[in-house]
């Protein structure tokens, strides 16, 4: 169980991009894809 609100949702963002075998992520881009998750679920505030 995750200790917070945004590690279950980090970790299922990686999953799929672990998942994708046709594209070869970067950390930059692992990190582009779970804070573009998070702006798109909290939004900028």
């Amino acid at each position: 169980m995750p200790t917070n609100k945004n590690a279950q949702l980090r970790y299922q963002i990686l999953d799929r991009c672990f998942c994708d075998f046709s594209r070869k992520y970067e950390i930059e881009d692992l990190v582009n894809k779970v804070n573009e998750a998070l702006d798109d679920l909290y939004g900028n505030q």
